[in-house]
């Protein structure tokens, strides 16, 4: 007869088990004489004079002793254990209110085959660990992920807007991100003053310098085109960080420019051209669509998201760009030619400008939420409205989704906005959740995209038109070897798309194995 002072139970931690026990399980075990204790049991047994354990009972010698090993470890325990010593063998678990049975049913049934995996390290737990080591042991670090500290540092930096004391990070490290990452201006205008190094300012300091010196020509430029374009009756939009510059970035460092781009009608195009021609700009040979001048470069675009060079992504934005115009806002004051976007539009373009270059600068991200940080309920409403005509909710609940996490976006509560992790799939939440942890998946963006378009033709096309583009864009993208020849350009770019897929398949397996 079974008494209940024959059971006890007690929490298990850590993953030594995984998957069969959980940290958090709460053990059901039963104690037992020794000659009832058989090969591939789940045991409670003294590891130490203060410690017990829970692992699998992988061998019994005759003299009464057996071996203990944790289904995820890659070895037994080092010491044998004496058979009378263990004080009870696991009969159920007990999980998120769940009775999970071990000693009887089909978890018992195939206990000596789960204890012979186990002991040859075959056991899903064991197999990962296994990998793991072999990662580190034979595949380099991803530098990404060595940063991560310095990437929560300046997240920290930006929401505080200022240098905590406590915290050390390595300096050099930190710079390289700032300068990577687009935010080393940003850094120098929060933080300066701070008790940082000279040198690390220092250098921060000739960054944003540097940077307003670029924004200050490029703005120069734009205003001296104002009068030029209302000559010739041409209207232009700023987007990007031109769009942004005097308006939610107070420092004229703070947001880097490489380029100016401008957005412009289809039946406009060549007509803007060729009068950025007779004002001494010169077109790109490879690229039509940038002009130079000097120092400056203006990228000149009929469509927000270039379906001239992808076609399919016009069912990125269904509406496409005249709503864009019609709400389009002067740039500033006394200007009627050039034009910006109205904020609540300008994040919708921004979210999938982000998206088409998978979240590669976070400078981007902090441009959009440069525009929607402190917002009162009516902007909320009015954007939310705004979203559902465009058709852009999926790949802006991205964006949100990772604003909150990072930025803990502080939403009105009647704005009726509600981004929870099981609005995406498995899929879309692992490749965010990659993004957050700093990962460099280069074609994550087009990955999540291909989500948001609707129907299985609009996709495979997407698909299509991503991996193999046209042939003068993939001439443009191989432009920069002096030996390319055209024949070669889809063979060069199968490579490339091999190359970029085994890397996020190894992203992956290194993501499973360290989870």
């Amino acid at each position: 007869m079974i008494q209940a002072q024959d059971y006890f139970t007690l929490r298990f931690n850590g993953y030594s088990m995984y998957p069969t026990l959980k940290p958090g399980d709460r053990l059901v075990a039963r104690r037992v004489p020794p000659d009832a204790l058989e090969y591939g049991d789940i045991v409670i047994a003294h590891v130490s004079t203060d410690k017990l354990t829970a692992h699998r009972l992988v061998a019994i010698r005759p003299n009464g002793e057996g071996f203990l090993k944790g289904d995820s470890m890659l070895t037994p325990d080092p010491a044998p254990v004496n058979l009378s010593s263990i004080l009870g063998r696991v009969d159920a678990v007990i999980r998120k209110n769940q009775l999970i049975h071990i000693s009887r049913g089909p978890r018992a049934r195939f206990k000596k085959i789960h204890a012979w995996l186990s002991l040859n390290c075959l056991t899903t737990g064991s197999l990962k660990l296994g990998l793991k080591t072999v990662f580190q042991k034979y595949l380099p670090d991803d530098p990404s992920v060595n940063a991560q500290r310095e990437m929560h540092l300046i997240v920290s930096i930006i929401n505080e807007q200022a240098l905590r004391a406590s915290i050390e990070p390595e300096w050099e490290k930190l710079y390289d991100l700032a300068l990577r990452e687009g935010v080393a201006g940003l850094l120098y205008y929060y933080i300066k003053g701070s008790n940082a190094p000279d040198a690390f300012l220092d250098r921060l300091e000739m960054c944003y310098r540097q940077t307003a010196a670029s924004n200050l020509i490029h703005i120069k430029a734009l205003e001296a085109l104002e009068e030029v374009l209302s000559n010739e009756k041409l209207d232009i939009m700023l987007l990007k960080g031109a769009s942004l510059l005097d308006i939610f970035y107070p420092g004229l460092g703070m947001r880097p420019m490489d380029d100016v781009d401008i957005l412009v009608r289809p039946k406009d195009f060549d007509r803007l051209v060729n009068t950025l021609s007779s004002q001494g700009y010169e077109r790109n040979a490879r690229i039509p669509h940038v002009v130079h001048k000097a120092a400056l470069t203006l990228d000149i675009h009929t469509h927000a998201l270039n379906i001239d060079r992808i076609t399919s992504r016009e069912g990125l934005f269904p509406k496409g760009m005249e709503p864009i115009w019609r709400e389009s806002l002067h740039w500033k004051e006394g200007f009627y030619r050039i034009r910006r976007p109205c904020d609540m539009d300008n994040v919708f373009l921004l979210s999938q400008h982000l998206l088409k270059h998978s979240f590669s600068k976070f400078i981007w991200l902090v441009d959009i939420r440069q525009i929607v940080k402190d917002r009162d309920n009516m902007f909320w409403e009015k954007l939310i409205e705004r979203m559902e005509y465009l058709e852009q909710k999926k790949p802006f609940h991205y964006i949100v989704f990772l604003l909150e996490y990072l930025f803990h976006l502080d939403r009105p509560p009647a704005s009726g906005l509600s981004v929870q992790p099981s609005d995406f799939s498995r899929l879309e939440k692992g490749m965010l959740k990659a993004k957050l942890k700093g990962e460099s998946l280069n074609r994550i963006g087009p990955l999540l995209l291909l989500f948001y378009i609707s129907g299985l033709k609009g996709r495979l096309s997407f698909l299509r038109e991503t991996v193999f583009p046209k042939e003068e864009i993939l001439e443009q993208e191989f432009s920069r070897f002096s030996n390319h020849k055209k024949w070669a350009f889809y063979p060069n770019r199968v490579v490339h798309m091999i190359i970029l897929s085994l890397r996020h398949i190894l992203y992956f397996l290194r993501a499973f194995i360290e989870s």
